[in-house]
């Protein structure tokens, strides 16, 4: 028998019409939430949020041997509402589906929030992380939280009626796009697999969305508001409102700042004509014009300086064989040699750096400045652990890696050596040998595609 026809089935034996109805509506209100499933025991676990939040177990369902339990005090026949709710999510398959039900008729199925656009956000006005972890199953957002995020936001296209958000990570280019339609608005990703609820990369854009300064970012982009920011934009510039927005100016999203307005290369000159309107370079004006010009201190040699990282052990503690042993990463700053492959001298601490932020880092540097600051705040295992392995892959791409055994407190040149992380683990088999005297094992290892003998590494 069909799964959904054995759910029907199970539920008009087993419940009142009036216990059928209040379930379905209880669904229909996104009560159920998916607390875990495992395919293994055929159970699933459910929280439903009726007068109070009850726990409902199903089990043995896909045996045909179906059984429930509620911790509810419901005692007015075989299963409650909280159990018909429950039992109607797994019949969508996991989905949050409309259902609707007259006495006597099937239980039917209607529109999802997964569609063919998308997923569908309700509250599309106002992105706050209370819905996106309504929308969102547990593992997804503690995996972009509190667990191994290997997303990296690239960029975005803003256009009329849609936004994507790319991404970068080790193996793919992810994206996400949000899409107006009819007055809905949708969002969806590369996923081979559609899942019912929001998946890492959609919850993660709807995050940095969130997150920052514009919340209401879909508002603005899929209302007149965009218009008349553009407008106003047109008109503090000089430039007739009619005129052609795109040719001067163009939005982007940054994940601090939100949605932002940039000048086109050929038009970064442009000054405001507005006088309410000060722009950087406009405070920089009045400034000089403000004030008499003196230097506060002699200004430094203007020499490059370069990013990179150190990758620092306890030594006694490899060696030792020690369970404890561990690794971290020091952010450096130095001056590089000709073909910036290291740091050849002045080498110091990247936050002690007096000039820190003037340097520019790569997209990849700077989450690695951002792992070891939750690093150095975080004293969870779980996390630490997650986090140093998301370094691991980050180190990879670095040009400017070095090894240092932990010592004293500053980083001296001599005391580091030019090291790489391989993009393939390192494997390791054991070979028969025969001598004249033995007849043993040699450990081999291959790193990186080159096979040595455990007494060969550096």
């Amino acid at each position: 028998m069909d799964l959904k026809d054995y759910i029907d089935r199970y539920i008009r034996f087993k419940a009142s019409d009036r216990i059928v109805e209040r379930g379905i509506e209880l669904y229909n209100q996104g009560a159920v939430t998916l607390k875990y499933a495992n395919k293994a025991s055929d159970t699933w676990h459910f929280n439903v949020q009726g007068g109070q939040r009850y726990s409902v177990i199903v089990r043995d369902i896909n045996k045909g041997d179906l059984k429930t339990t509620c911790t509810c005090p419901f005692d007015w026949g075989t299963i409650c509402k909280h159990t018909v709710a429950s039992l109607m999510f797994i019949k969508d398959g996991g989905e949050h589906k409309i259902s609707t039900l007259s006495a006597g008729e099937t239980l039917a199925q209607a529109s999802s929030l997964r569609t063919a656009h998308g997923y569908l956000i309700e509250n599309y006005r106002f992105i706050s992380k209370d819905t996106i972890e309504e929308h969102s199953s547990v593992s997804v957002i503690n995996d972009i939280l509190h667990g191994y995020n290997n997303l990296m936001f690239s960029h975005v296209d803003i256009n009329e009626n849609e936004i994507t958000f790319f991404y970068s990570s080790f193996h793919n280019n992810p994206w996400a796009t949000i899409s107006f339609r009819d007055g809905k608005v949708y969002i969806k990703s590369d996923g081979k697999k559609p899942i019912p609820k929001l998946n890492k990369v959609e919850a993660n854009t709807l995050l940095m969305i969130a997150d920052s300064e514009t919340p209401d970012l879909l508002d603005i982009i899929f209302s007149n508001k965009f218009t008349i920011r553009k407008k106003h934009a047109l008109e503090v510039y000089g430039l007739p409102t009619d005129a052609d927005f795109d040719k001067y100016f163009m939005y982007s999203f940054n994940p601090q700042k939100g949605l932002t307005m940039l000048f086109r290369p050929e038009e970064e000159g442009m000054l405001p004509v507005n006088a309410d309107y000060k722009s950087n370079f406009r405070n920089f004006i009045d400034e000089i014009n403000g004030e008499e010009l003196q230097l506060e201190s002699v200004p430094r040699k203007n020499e490059e300086r370069s990013v990179g990282f150190v990758v620092q052990f306890n030594e006694d503690q490899y060696y030792d064989y020690n369970a404890s042993a561990n690794f971290n990463v020091v952010a450096v700053v130095g001056k590089p040699n000709k073909d910036r492959t290291k740091l050849a001298s002045h080498i110091e601490r990247y936050e002690e750096y007096p000039d820190a932020d003037k340097l520019k880092l790569t997209a990849n540097a700077e989450e690695i400045v951002r792992c070891i600051n939750k690093l150095n705040t975080s004293e969870n295992e779980k996390t630490v652990f997650a986090v140093k392995r998301r370094m691991v892959h980050l180190l990879g791409k670095e040009k400017i890696l070095m090894l240092r055994t932990e010592s004293e407190y500053k980083i001296k040149k001599s005391e580091l050596k030019k090291t790489k992380i391989v993009s393939t683990p390192v494997t390791a088999k054991y070979v028969a040998f025969e001598d004249e005297t033995f007849v043993g094992l040699r450990l081999m290892l291959n790193i990186d595609g080159q096979e040595c003998g455990v007494d060969e590494i550096d």
